[in-house]
């Protein structure tokens, strides 16, 4: 047997634009809220949604400032480029970011490597995928029609049999 598999990659934008103040905690902050979009990362920190709230920066002081590097440095860049953000300055277009949701779809086949027809064992080289309308109209339908037709035609025959068989006696 063999594995047949199609996968359908879908992209979606989900992103929107936004303001953000220019202090640098509103900056780590707004940071944290735009990988927090691509990964949970709530055990990292209980108090994680507070570093969120980009807009409320001013309420990020003393011990919590320190706690909102040692979150970014966890979550830096340099750990997480390839894996869930990457550099593409193409597909940013004039934002500076964008977020993309992912989907896939798999079909997949389990084909038989090779298979008995009339006797013989062939080898499967190739599958075909069809709608039931094309099964329709290239087998059941023909196939029903030739076989009424051949039934009609024995029919026929039988009775010209069963004419031809009397005979006549004057």
């Amino acid at each position: 047997m063999a594995l047949v598999s199609r996968t359908e990659l879908g992209v979606r934008d989900t992103g929107k634009s936004i303001t953000v103040s220019e202090d640098p905690r509103a900056k780590l902050m707004y940071y944290i809220d735009c990988i927090f979009s691509v990964i949970d990362i709530t055990e990292l920190d209980p108090h994680i949604q507070r570093f969120r709230q980009f807009r409320n920066y001013f309420t990020i002081i003393g011990f919590d400032v320190d706690r909102l590097i040692a979150l970014c440095l966890i979550l830096s860049p340099d750990e997480l480029q390839g894996k869930v953000i990457f550099h593409n300055e193409e597909m940013c277009g004039d934002s500076g970011n964008v977020f993309l949701e992912l989907s896939n779809v798999q079909t997949r086949f389990l084909v038989t490597e090779s298979l008995l027809i009339a006797g013989q064992n062939r080898q499967v080289r190739k599958i075909m995928l069809f709608r039931m309308i094309w099964l329709k109209k290239n087998f059941v339908d023909p196939i029903a029609l030739l076989l009424l037709r051949r039934q009609q035609e024995k029919e026929e025959q039988e009775e010209k049999k069963r004419k031809s068989s009397f005979c006549v006696i004057l």
